[in-house]
């Protein structure tokens, strides 16, 4: 909520935008058992954007590029990542 707050406060004259993108992995469960290795990459596009996914353990890997992994993983929900920036073409806006 801090960064979002620094995004809104950086351009008053204008909207902060967010966009969820869902990641559907409970629904599908086509595997036999547990997912013995599971890397989510998640790339923000721009290094003024913000990106959320709430997991614990996720390393940033480059500017704009983040990776969480686990193992043995039973999905116990959907992950949503959360895009946030002020530029309106980045979401899609024009």
């Amino acid at each position: 909520m801090a960064g979002i707050r620094r995004l809104a406060a950086a351009k008053p004259e204008g909207y902060t935008r967010a966009f969820e993108v869902p990641y559907i992995v409970t629904t599908a469960r086509n595997w036999a058992g547990r997912i013995g290795r599971f890397t989510l990459t998640v790339d923000k596009g721009r290094a003024d954007a913000l990106v959320s996914f709430c997991r614990q353990g996720v390393r940033k890997t480059g500017p704009t590029a983040f990776v969480w992994e686990a193992r043995d993983y039973v999905p116990d929900s959907d992950l949503r990542v959360l895009l946030v920036s002020n530029d309106p073409a980045f979401l899609g806006d024009r």
